[in-house]
This record gives structure tokens, C-alpha cells and sequence, in this order.
């Protein structure tokens, strides 16, 4: 009976796995032409594919020193890249193929997908180690067709990779709650450490780790824990140091730059990307139960199993208070007993005191549920979003999904098991559930199949694309460029410069033949009032750039304005005219 479970178990999860693949594969394979193609669609995953191919050409994993990063790009760790340097190694070895950027990209994205498939499977054993299989089967489904997690799951990114490492670190933390063994502090140290050397809010781990082994040392051993408490403190200090060190050497070499990348990270979420952003953390729950996430469905289930999860918890603290003694009505306390409560020595007292503060805390402890693990992770990381980061994006709450889900499955399964009545209860309780899974699922599968429909066609039809085309087909390929970025500029044209954004003094340096602007760039910076207000994080920038964006529309730089696509306009210097002004 167990084998046929455990094989049904199996079959359900290989049919999900199946569906992933078949929705991302066609995904991750659009838009990979060229380093310039992708860099229309994301900055993030063209300056992956820079680095990469810089690291075979130069034949070393320094990432400093690089064309476009003079002083170095460790705004994600060394150990997001391993994966893909190991792929694209051994893919060159049994093919022979030459290095492409077309293989970069699609590497580093399959890695991703890769990413994505595990962090669904270590899910469900996180699910069902807790609960049980059906709730780790709907919380795979759940997290699978979350809008959010598809989109990071097959765009070359840390966000997922690092995910994964998370739920393994959370896992063993929950193993070790239930029976602490050595390994299982190995394993989560290693997991945080390796979350930490891919992108550094893994560092955030570490107090789960701790609490995870005070809990599993207590429970083991009782008060005679805080003999060895330390030792193994320092056990996961140490395992989490060396899974850090050992993907991430450059650390040591050049501490500055890493220690000036997370600095930089800080100061972004607490500021903002460009414009300073609007405190109150209210601000997050909208996006928290947005369509892309959790959606309005899927956050009443979580708060329908926090609210059956809490009476629970408390009743059985209770229980334990009150059979170990601790209630001094019932039963006298077994240290005074033991040491003394009239000891002269003002010492001993002391001693006394903390020891049984130790103990009360202990026993605490030691009640606890292994639930407690993902729940302090919740609200862990999610205080530290709400109450810090003012750069609110879905992508930044999603290390949390995953384990939202998970007390959200326990609620829904909860409500169609029956809620223990029976008779007519049990089936109108029973189809409340089923309302409330669908009510969960059905708004964020809609928001995942437009993603889908968007990503298989974001070629056609695109104006940025097109703008590209249209000055590779009129200009000479040694024709002068400098480009927005998100700009298309083809591989035909070898002169191009791009960037985020220009100041008049760079423009003149460059001497440029054309000039391409577009909205997404040169439409944040054109607003010079936004500028005056000091409200950027690099208001001197903003103001040099607004004032270069603002010069160039009025034509008084010797540019002037010869293809407008709208949300694309290009500007060639005086006596640079196209071949055929109307093509296309």
C-alpha cells in the first residue's frame, strides 16, 4: 500500500515537473540572437551574459576589470554563476561548438528552469515532512503556476537558484527540530551559505539555523544543552563561512568590492532603484496579494491556516506547561528544590536565577512545533521587506511564496478533508475548500498564460526591434551608434556605445553618427522638475542627463530628429541623412 502511494505520489509530481517544462522551454529560447537582442528586454540578464563571456575570454573568474565594469560587478555572487560555467564547459566539450551568446543565455536560463523544477520538489517534501503528501502536492501546483515565480524561473536570474537554497536550508532546519543530527546542521549551513554566495539576502538564514539547532539541541538533551549550544553555533558559523568562501574565493582577494556590491544593494531597497521611494509598509500587502503571487484567493487561505494553526500551537503549550511543572500552583519548582531558595550567596542566587530562566525558555522551546521553522522565516524576511525596502517588486517577496503556500495547501485541505464533522457539514465545508482553492489558482493561472502568450510573442511587433532594424537597413555598418538601453542596435552596425543614460560632455567625447533615445530610458530622465527635487539617488546625474535629453528634443546639440517610432526616436548629426528615409 505504502509502495503504490509513494508511486502515485511520484506520478503527480512527474506530470507537473512535464507541464513546467513544456510551458518554459519555448520561453527560453526567444530573444537570444545576440548580447544586443537581449539587452532589450532586460539589463539584469545582458550583463550575466557580459560577464560570462568575458570569463571565457579572458580564462579567469575575476570579475573585475570587465568592458563595462571597471571597478567590478558582484551585485550577485559567484556561486549564481558556477552552474552555468560548468554547462556551458561541458556542453563545448562533447559538441565542439564555439562560444555564442545565443548559448549564454540560454544556459544560464535552462539553469533557471532547472532551478525552478527542484525548488518545486524540495517543496514538497518540506510540505509533506510538516503536514502530509497532499498538501505538498497542492503547494507544488500552487507555487508552479504563480505568475512570478514562471517569469524568474525562465529568465537568467539568481532569484530562483537562490529560492531553491532557501527551502533546502529550510528543511533541514526542520529536520533538525525533529531529530537533531549533525548532518542535518551540515546540510542547512551549507545550503545558507551557498543562498548567501548567490545573491546576499541568504545571509538572513543564519538566525533560522541557530534557532533551528536550539530547538533540536533542547529537545535532545534537555537543560544539559547549553554544554555543547556553543560548539555547534560555532559548527554552523563555520560550515556557512566555508560554503560561502569556497564558490566565492574573490571575496578574500577583493573584500572591498564585494563589501561595496552589497553596500549598493542596501542602499537601493532602502532608497530605490532611481526615485526615492514612499515609506509605510501597508504598501507591500497589495503586492503581496497581487495576481502575480499569492492573489486575494491564495492570502485568505494562508490567513484561514494561520488562524488554524494558532489555537493549536497555544492549546498544546498549555498542555506541556502544565505536566512539566511549571504552573507553581500545581507542582513546586524542581531547582529551587534542588539548589536552595535561601542560599546566602548572592552568587549562587544570581547563578540560580539565570539557570532557571534558561530552563522556563528551554521548555519553551523544546513545545514548539517544527512549523515554527517556516513561519519565523515568514516573518523574518518579510519584517525585513516591509519594514526596510521601499523598492517594492514582486520578485523581491518571493523568497517567502513558497512557504506561504505551504501553510495555504494545509488550510485548503483542511476545509475539503472535512474539518473532522460529518453529514451535510462535511461536504458544504468540503466545497468551500474547493471554492477556495479555485478562487486561489484561477486569477494567477489567467496573469501566468498571459506571461506565456507575451513571452512567445514579444519579437512581433516590437517597436524597439523594429527601430533597430530600420537603422541597420539605412546606415553603413561603421556607422557611429550610442543607444539607450532597452535600444535594439543589430549586430551589422560594429560602432555602439549603450548605456543607462548621457550627459552632454559624454555625447561630444563620442562624436556619435546616430543617436537612439526611448521611453523606457531617456522617458524617466527627461523630467527635469523630478531632478530639481533632489529626489534621485544620483541627483547630479539625473540633472546632467535631463538636461542632455531635454537639448536633444529641442534639436540644439547639431542632432536632429530623423525616425520617430513612438516609444523609439532616432537623431542623426547634421549632414547624416539614411539611405531610405521611408523604409520600412
Amino acid at each position: 500500500m505504502k509502495t503504490r502511494l509513494l508511486t502515485r505520489e511520484l506520478a503527480v509530481l512527474l506530470f507537473i515537473t512535464a507541464f513546467f517544462i513544456s510551458f518554459s522551454l519555448p520561453i527560453i529560447t526567444k530573444g537570444t540572437d545576440s548580447w544586443r537582442m537581449v539587452t532589450v528586454f532586460s539589463s539584469d540578464e545582458s550583463t550575466i551574459m557580459d560577464l560570462v563571456e568575458n570569463i571565457f575570454a579572458r580564462k579567469h573568474l575575476y570579475l573585475a576589470g570587465l568592458r563595462r565594469y571597471r571597478e567590478g560587478n558582484y551585485d550577485y555572487g559567484m556561486t549564481y554563476y558556477w552552474p552555468i560555467l560548468f554547462g556551458i564547459w561541458l556542453y563545448r566539450i562533447l559538441t565542439t561548438n564555439p562560444l555564442s551568446g545565443q548559448l549564454i543565455i540560454t544556459t544560464a536560463r535552462l539553469w533557471s528552469v532547472v532551478a525552478g523544477i527542484i525548488s518545486a520538489w524540495f517543496l514538497y517534501l518540506l510540505a509533506k515532512e510538516l503536514y502530509d503528501y497532499k498538501v505538498g502536492l497542492l503547494a507544488c501546483v500552487l507555487l508552479l503556476s504563480t505568475p512570478e515565480f514562471l517569469v524568474w524561473s525562465t529568465m537568467a536570474h539568481p532569484d530562483i537558484p537562490q529560492i531553491l537554497l532557501m527551502e533546502i536550508c529550510i528543511l533541514y532546519c526542520v529536520f533538525m527540530v525533529k531529530n537533531y543530527q549533525r548532518k542535518h546542521v551540515i546540510w542547512a549551513a551549507a545550503a545558507a551559505g551557498l543562498a548567501f554566495g548567490t545573491k546576499y539576502s541568504g545571509l538572513m538564514l543564519i538566525p533560522i539555523i541557530w534557532l533551528a539547532q536550539i530547538i533540536g539541541l533542547l529537545r535532545l538533551k534537555g537543560p544539559e544543552a547549553r554544554l555543547e549550544l556553543k560548539r555547534q553555533l560555532f559548527l554552523s558559523t563555520v560550515i556557512f563561512s566555508v560554503a560561502f568562501a569556497v564558490t566565492n574565493p574573490y571575496f578574500f582577494i577583493t573584500p572591498k568590492m564585494y563589501l561595496g556590491a552589497i553596500h549598493r544593494q542596501s542602499v537601493r531597497s532602502s532608497f530605490g532603484h532611481l526615485f526615492k521611494g514612499e515609506g509605510g509598509w501597508y504598501l507591500w500587502l497589495p503586492v503581496l496579494y497581487s495576481d502575480h503571487l499569492l492573489s486575494k484567493g491564495g492570502g485568505i487561505l494562508f490567513l484561514l491556516s494561520l488562524g488554524l494553526l494558532t489555537p493549536c500551537v497555544l492549546k498544546k503549550l498549555a498542555e506541556n506547561r502544565l505536566n512539566s511543572g511549571l504552573d507553581k500552583k500545581k507542582r513546586p519548582n524542581r531547582l529551587q528544590i534542588e539548589e536552595g531558595a535561601g542560599t546566602e550567596n548572592k552568587t549562587l542566587q544570581l547563578q540560580d536565577k539565570l539557570r532557571q530562566k534558561f530552563i522556563n525558555l528551554s521548555r519553551f522551546l523544546v513545545d514548539l512545533p517544527p512549523v515554527i521553522i517556516p513561519l519565523c522565516w515568514i516573518f523574518l524576511y518579510g519584517g525585513f521587506l516591509f519594514f526596510r525596502v521601499v523598492v517594492r517588486e514582486f520578485r523581491y517577496i518571493l523568497p517567502i511564496i513558497p512557504f506561504m503556500l505551504i501553510f495555504a495547501s494545509r488550510a485548503a485541505w483542511y476545509f475539503i478533508s472535512g474539518a473532522g464533522y460529518s453529514g451535510i457539514r462535511r461536504h458544504l465545508i468540503g466545497v468551500t475548500g474547493i471554492v477556495l482553492i479555485i478562487a486561489a489558482v484561477w486569477p494567477r493561472t489567467v496573469t501566468a498564460y498571459k506571461y506565456y502568450n507575451n513571452s512567445l510573442n514579444k519579437l512581433e511587433n516590437n517597436v524597439y526591434i523594429e527601430a533597430g532594424e530600420w537603422v541597420a537597413a539605412n546606415f553603413p555598418p561603421d556607422t557611429k551608434v550610442i543607444a539607450d538601453f532597452y535600444s535594439y542596435v543589430p549586430p551589422k552596425i560594429k560602432k555602439m556605445n549603450i548605456k543607462h543614460f548621457y550627459h552632454e560632455w559624454r555625447v561630444k567625447k563620442i562624436n556619435p553618427d546616430l543617436i537612439i533615445i526611448n521611453d523606457k530610458t531617456s522617458g524617466t530622465y527627461i523630467n527635469l522638475t523630478k531632478a530639481k527635487a533632489d529626489q534621485s539617488r544620483y541627483p547630479e546625474d539625473f540633472y546632467l542627463a535631463s538636461l542632455f535629453y531635454g537639448k536633444l528634443q529641442r534639436e540644439e546639440l547639431g542632432y536632429k530628429l530623423i525616425k520617430d517610432f513612438g516609444k523609439v526616436k532616432i537623431y542623426a548629426r547634421e549632414g547624416i541623412e539614411p539611405l531610405s528615409p521611408d523604409y520600412p
